[in-house]
């Protein structure tokens, strides 16, 4: 982070996709969606790779593209958000669930880890198959914040 409060590209995979530091990920203006990685995607019944293998058959992710934006720091987790944030809450929502229909997920669930339940300092939002649940989904059940519960904490404090 800078001296300013903006996020800057660190060594993780998520902000330099959100970034435009790697190629091969769906750009949706202020948001890309971003692959899983091959190996994980392929093996997400398998429960001898658990917190590894994707957590259904389809898991995506969500990325707000933050660069130039003042206070991006926002964006670094569900935790730092405030009522204000609640229509780029809502807004990822949707764009989410309408990606999820567009390649077929007829149930998508979208989920946030929260601080400091995280693994990577970047927010993304975990689109996955609510019909094809995997057993990572259920060892990551402590991590996995619905989206529509934070916009609810968000929509109640506002």
């Amino acid at each position: 982070m800078t001296p300013d409060g903006s996020l800057v590209p660190e060594h993780n995979f998520f902000s330099k996709v959100a970034f435009g530091l790697l190629p091969g990920h769906e750009n949706f203006g202020k948001y890309v969606i971003a692959l899983n990685l091959p190996e994980h995607d392929k093996h997400w019944q398998r429960s001898n790779i658990v917190g590894k293998a994707s957590m259904s058959k389809f898991h995506r992710f969500l990325l707000p593209v933050v660069r130039g934006e003042k206070n991006n720091w926002r964006y670094f987790n569900a935790i730092a958000f405030d009522p204000p944030m609640l229509p780029h809450v809502k807004e990822m929502k949707q764009v989410a669930t309408a990606y999820a229909h567009r390649e077929g997920v007829s149930n998508p669930l979208l989920y946030v880890h929260v601080y400091p339940d995280n693994s990577i300092p970047y927010l993304h939002v975990h689109i996955v198959d609510g019909d094809h649940l995997g057993p990572t989904h259920a060892a990551l059940k402590h991590k996995n914040l619905l989206l529509d519960d934070v916009i609810s904490v968000l929509q109640q404090n506002a």
